[in-house]
């Protein structure tokens, strides 16, 4: 199954938009939605869950692009969006204050369509790297919790076992061998546990 890029262009001016959403028709692989303030782009985002969000600068007379980049950075179900401001303003202030509030990249207009669609390319990309990274880690914090209580039992029970005088020699050496196991699981889930939390950190 064929994954798409969601994308959401907000823009003040319609054309814009609609000149965006025309160039992103000759690349299949992108899905776009469009805003044509910061109010509606907040209000779009409570039910649409873009990787990629192409934001405007200047909207008059609402709130500007710097304002929504920083709303949506306090959006813990948008961590993940990628966002790349897009004004006719180049200086480095400019640039700057974008990224302060937030923002990933910054686009000049008029840009260039090779360069837009270079930048999506590569924002989509590393959206799904950070996503699957983050999976992983949770995926590896479970683990790590579920099997403590479980390797403790065997190390325990294993050691109290091994402690009893009339069990035969031929079982010792499997209590031992059992004990021996859960120690080994128990140092392999710590070193995956340190190796996240140093990444983590």
């Amino acid at each position: 199954m064929k994954k798409f890029t969601k994308v959401l262009i907000v823009d003040d001016e319609p054309q814009n938009v609609q000149v965006m959403k025309e160039i992103l028709s000759f690349h299949p692989s992108y899905e776009c939605r469009g805003a044509k303030s910061g109010e509606e782009a907040l209000e779009t985002l409570t039910s649409y869950f873009p990787e990629i969000i192409l934001l405007d600068v200047m909207m008059p007379p609402g709130i500007d692009g710097y304002e929504v980049c920083r709303r949506i950075r306090c959006q813990n179900e948008h961590r993940f969006a990628k966002i790349i401001m897009i004004s006719g303003m180049s200086m480095i202030d400019d640039r700057l204050k974008g990224y302060e509030a937030g923002a990933d990249d910054y686009l000049t207009k008029p840009y260039v369509e090779s360069e837009l669609i270079a930048k999506l390319k590569v924002y989509s990309k590393l959206n799904r790297m950070e996503e699957v990274d983050t999976l992983k880690t949770t995926a590896m914090n479970i683990l790590s919790h579920e099997t403590r209580t479980p390797l403790n039992g065997i190390i325990l029970g294993s050691e109290l076992l091994g402690e009893m005088d009339n069990l035969p020699e031929k079982a010792k050496h499997y209590v031992e061998l059992v004990h021996e196991s859960g120690l080994r699981i128990q140092e392999l889930v710590d070193k995956i546990s340190r190796y996240y939390s140093i990444k983590d950190g």
